[in-house]
């Protein structure tokens, strides 16, 4: 599963990210508006390497992009993890109807890794800010910033925040070619 963005305005092609994640489809069912629900169960972050088929489905070959580990980084304490589960219990309530598929969700949110993925799948909703927290090779990183994010309510597209953050990742990456 990779975010896709428009390669060009005039014409409706799409293109996926590089950085994305790889996923198994749980649960599927078409609605009666036509419409498909899918709950998916994340297993790694991938980096996408080759393009190796377009049509009829686009396939690319894959690498696991492991997360990057600074021992000097700072211990999580339990309280910020026990937060972004309470949030995605709190989701998963409001949002999966059936208490099967719900009660399966909430029985996946086990490990720093998976929740730290799940909260930005599903508290996130700018798919910009989204696929930056993916991108972030550092686990603590990402918990960091995810924490303040759902603690100040800058979830959501569109806000100054998603801009400062989008603008500081691109500074971040000039800065480390400049080096």
């Amino acid at each position: 599963v990779c975010a896709a963005h428009e390669l060009k305005k005039e014409v409706s092609h799409m293109n996926s990210s590089i950085v994305g994640c790889l996923a198994s489809i749980e649960i599927d069912s078409v609605l009666p508006d036509g419409s498909i629900y899918a709950l998916l169960k994340v297993h790694q972050r991938i980096i996408l390497l080759k393009l190796v088929q377009n049509i009829p489905y686009v396939i690319y070959t894959y690498e696991d992009l492991p997360d990057f580990h600074d021992h000097k980084a700072p211990i999580f304490s339990g309280h910020v993890i026990r937060e972004l589960k309470a949030k995605l219990l709190t989701w998963s309530n409001e949002n999966i109807a059936d208490s099967l598929e719900r009660d399966y969700f909430d029985s996946q949110l086990t490990g720093l890794r998976v929740i730290t993925n799940y909260a930005c799948m599903y508290l996130i909703s700018s798919s910009q800010l989204r696929q930056s927290l993916l991108e972030n090779k550092s686990l603590f990183d990402r918990v960091h910033i995810l924490n303040l994010l759902l603690q100040s309510d800058f979830s959501q597209s569109g806000s100054l925040l998603e801009k400062a953050f989008i603008d500081y990742k691109d500074i971040e990456l000039t800065a480390n070619f400049a080096h």
